[in-house]
């Protein structure tokens, strides 16, 4: 997730549907990174991640 632009994360975080291994929720120097690993044996789009943004 990216912040609008000249704005910065200062938080965030993310979730994952079943059967979704949440790996790592960090960070970017303009916005929110999340990995996750799909652990079923279907396709999954659950994963999600929120961006907490505020001007420097």
């Amino acid at each position: 997730m990216e912040c609008p632009a000249g704005l910065v994360p200062i938080g965030g975080g993310g979730d994952v549907s079943p059967d979704v291994l949440l790996n790592a929720s960090a960070p970017t120097p303009t916005g929110w990174r999340v990995r996750a690993t799909n652990k079923g044996f279907s396709d999954r789009d659950g994963v999600f991640a929120l961006a907490v943004c505020a001007a420097p």
